[in-house]
C-alpha cells in the first residue's frame, strides 16, 4: 500500500515541474494549499 502511495506522490510531485521528491516536499512542506492543490484539491476563499 506504501508504495502506491510514494508512486502516486511522485507523479504529482513530477506533473507539478518538481525534478525531485526532496525538492517537492522542501517547497510543499509548510504548504498546505499548494500539497492539496497538487491532488485536484481546491479550499474556498476565506470570506471577511
Amino acid at each position: 500500500m506504501f508504495s502506491f502511495v510514494r508512486t502516486v506522490v511522485m507523479n504529482l510531485l513530477r506533473r507539478a515541474g518538481y525534478r525531485t521528491i526532496r525538492q517537492g516536499l522542501r517547497e510543499l512542506a509548510c504548504d498546505i494549499k499548494g500539497m492539496l492543490a497538487l491532488g485536484g484539491v481546491t479550499t474556498p476563499a476565506p470570506t471577511s
